[in-house]
């Protein structure tokens, strides 16, 4: 690929003015020391943001793991059973569901732990969410039934 600058200054348009942003920390990030048991693994419980808050929603078939600010907006087809696993990190819960788009995009969404436990009882099938912060991955074909090559974490 190959740039080439057509101008060194450009004209100003309207009348711009400089914004300063204070940055603070995250209140919602569990400490060290949180004695919750639900907060094991640092998954911090999530919390309902005001509309005015919500990422700019897409749709589910323009998600990839390079969008950093995004929501998605679907209907659940199929909601798995909480099941529990044993890893060589621990005792763990694990449920899923997959969540589809009147665009026709569909993907397959995966909770875990204190994160499963909190969902699961709130998510119901033929009702809609809105998704958003979580962990975009390539989904493993040989388990994906879904025609999506991602999923959510």
């Amino acid at each position: 690929m190959d740039f080439e600058i057509s101008t060194s200054s450009a004209p100003l348009i309207g009348n711009p003015k400089t914004m300063s942003i204070p940055i603070t920390s995250d209140e919602n990030t569990p400490s060290s020391s949180d004695t919750n048991p639900l907060s094991k693994r640092h998954c911090p419980l999530p919390t309902t943001p005001t509309p005015s808050v919500l990422p700019v929603q897409i749709p589910i078939k323009s998600l990839n793991p390079y969008h950093s600010n995004w929501c998605i907006k679907g209907y659940v087809q199929r909601k798995t059973a909480l099941r529990q696993f044993q890893n060589q990190y621990g005792p763990g819960k694990v449920f899923g569901f997959d969540l589809f788009d009147t665009k026709g995009g569909e993907i397959h969404i995966t909770c875990f732990n204190n994160v499963a436990d909190y969902f699961f009882d709130k998510i119901q099938n033929e009702n809609v969410y809105i998704v958003y912060k979580g962990n975009v991955k390539m989904a493993n074909k040989q388990y994906n039934h879904l025609n999506n090559d991602w999923k959510f974490c």
